[in-house]
């Protein structure tokens, strides 16, 4: 027998083997897997992101409603098509003031301008005949600068960087004013430029040669100019685009996470809205799903492509609506698709009313047209309830119904594609932009101001942090000027102590919809040109830039492939009792006839309702 010893000896020698094989096995696995935070960021190429940048802002205005927006909703999808991802697309319909072409015309010269926000809900329109009026210029706008003018129904040319002194344009008499393009402005500025409250003052912008023509012939000696515009509130079809990455790992990619950027552009003159900054995000998230499909994290990732950020969150909103309030309990889980259903069965329901309504009123007609007795006016109606309808409005009724019916199916392909996840843990919002390089992490921001719920997201905040410091000495950055905790407090800096203004997040939506939402956000810059018509992509700092996505590069990728996500960085999250805040209202905009009724049951027809809290 072998001596007691020398079996001690063998078996210690195969435990060694055994165990040098396992680490080699693991050290294989881990240095096989393309992920370590050098390796992500070398993979950015920020030509690229420059490069849709610079396309995303040359398609002239992508506000909610003018082609550039739906210009960019294609290229996004391509984008996500071309990578392979599973695509799916929501639309929504959303009220937008829509310039189609305003000129000012003076000493046989047509000069292209661009109408202004609305003053709350008072557009830019002038009457169809245009305004007419002698040109004039005054500086600054001082009620000095109008001494010795001929100011009365006058067309005025102001300087734009002149704070609110263009409301000494109606206090004068003025009909109309025209701001001149500066070299350089700041979004304070833009922003002093309208009203919340629906004064009607048509203002306008002249940019470029058209400048200094104006200026020139202003000062000729106050030729007559003439105004002509079409600018009206129109509804309009917009897009959120999802990409579905799957993850790597069998068990974790049951398991997802959602990237979110925005699209849309914002400025005060809507017509030329390159939003360059703005822009920022959204090539973030496009960089990110192609570094992604590649080096693809364990948990599948869900990249959303919103529209609407500009107009009260409402590509967010739509989203959270379709994906509907996270549920406690299991039993709870079909709750939404179920009042997609339902909603479905209403229309269907209406379409059929209107129909059997149309059906009886044409059988009606026939008959008293058969006697030769024209059916009288008042009597060719369509009753819904106690709606009363013309035949036409009954059609773009049933119309509308179809679209809907339509609409509300592909929601419910896409409810049952998110709610094969076993969980989609996080909403995180990519909210980017070029003046500083330090990224942030906030779980609040101004739209809805949540603080209360700061404490809850805590975990998350330090994990990120955590893993930002890791990566920034990975990376040969200083970790305190790269990265942010936004959600807690830092010496005792609040998070909005990090923005100059008053910023939204989609994310906030997100959460007032009852699901968990943070977002990635650029810390300590004021974003000057953004709701400007100078933020263009010549204008940005792409070093700045660069080094927030290649630290978001890192982050995200850990973030959707730490398997101790549940347990650690979102303890506190999966505990939440979420909240349930959006709340649809439906309604009909009635008019009250007394003649020929003792209720209001007369639709008007393309009301436009404003809601303020």
């Amino acid at each position: 027998m072998p001596h007691p010893a020398a079996v001690e000896e063998m078996a210690m020698r195969r435990f060694g083997i055994v165990f040098l094989v396992l680490l080699g096995t693991a050290a294989g696995a881990l240095g096989a897997r393309p992920d370590s935070y050098e390796t992500l960021a070398r993979a950015v190429d920020m030509s690229r992101v420059r490069k849709d940048v610079t396309y995303l802002a040359g398609l002239g205005s992508r506000v909610s409603g003018y082609p550039g927006n739906v210009a960019a909703a294609d290229y996004i999808l391509a984008r996500f098509k071309a990578l392979g991802l599973e695509t799916y697309v929501q639309e929504f319909d959303m009220p937008t003031p829509l310039d189609q072409g305003c000129t000012l015309e003076v000493g046989g010269k047509r000069f292209e301008v661009g109408a202004l926000w609305p003053n709350l809900v008072r557009t830019c329109q002038v009457p169809p005949e245009g305004l007419s009026g002698p040109l004039v210029y005054v500086g600054p706008g001082n009620l000095s600068d109008f001494d010795g003018k001929t100011v009365e129904n006058a067309i005025v040319l102001m300087d734009f960087n002149t704070g609110q002194n263009w409301l000494n344009v109606p206090l004068l008499g003025a009909a109309a004013v025209v701001f001149l393009q500066p070299p350089i402005t700041t979004r304070g500025e833009a922003e002093t430029k309208f009203l919340q409250c629906p004064v009607n003052v048509p203002r306008f912008y002249a940019k470029g040669d058209a400048v200094a023509q104006l200026l020139a012939l202003a000062a000729s000696g106050e030729p007559t100019a003439t105004i002509r515009t079409k600018v009206s509130w129109v509804n309009r079809v917009n897009r959120n685009i999802l990409g579905i990455l799957p993850g790597s790992d069998p068990e974790l990619s049951r398991e997802a996470v959602i990237y979110s950027a925005y699209y849309d552009s914002m400025s005060v003159v809507p017509r030329w809205a390159p939003g360059a900054e703005s822009a920022s995000g959204i090539a973030t998230l496009l960089e990110l799903a192609r570094i992604y499909s590649v080096h693809r994290p364990a948990r599948s990732i869900v990249f959303l492509a919103t529209s609407g950020h500009f107009e009260a969150l409402a590509g967010a909103r739509e989203f959270v609506r379709l994906w509907g309030q996270e549920p406690r309990r299991e039993r709870e889980r079909h709750k939404r698709l179920r009042q997609l259903e339902r909603a479905i069965a209403d229309l269907e329901q209406d379409k059929a009313s209107v129909d059997r309504e149309l059906s009886a009123l044409a059988r009606k007609e026939a008959e008293l047209n058969a006697r030769g007795m024209p059916l009288p006016a008042h009597e060719r109606v369509v009753h819904i309830g106690q709606l009363e309808l013309s035949p036409e409005q009954a059609l773009e009724r049933k119309a509308r119904d179809d679209r809907d019916i339509a609409r509300l199916r592909s929601y419910v392909e896409i409810w049952n594609r998110l709610n094969q996840f076993d969980r989609i843990h996080l909403f995180l919002g990519l909210d980017l932009s070029s003046h500083s390089p330090q990224l942030g992490i906030f779980s609040c921001g101004w739209y809805f101001k949540q603080d209360h719920l700061l404490r809850f997201y805590s975990p998350l905040g330090k994990s990120l942090a955590s893993w930002a410091e890791g990566a920034a000495e990975r990376l040969g950055l200083d970790a305190s000027r790269c990265f942010a905790d936004g959600i807690n407090p830092i010496k005792g800096r609040e998070w909005y102590t990090f923005f100059p203004g008053k910023i939204a997040f989609d994310h906030e939506m997100i959460i007032r919809g009852g699901r968990p939402g943070v977002t990635l956000a650029t810390a300590n810059d004021s974003r000057n040109l953004v709701d400007t018509p100078l933020d263009s992509p010549d204008q940005m700092d792409w070093e700045a830039l660069g080094q927030q996505v290649r630290l978001a590069a890192c982050l995200l990728h850990k973030l959707a492939d730490a398997p101790e996500l549940r347990t650690e960085a979102l303890k506190r999250v999966e505990a939440l009792k979420k909240m349930r805040d959006l709340i649809d209202v439906r309604g009909s905009i009635l008019e009250f006839r007394r003649r020929q009724s003792f209720v209001p049951n007369t639709p008007v027809p393309n009301a436009l309702v404003i809601v303020q809290g």
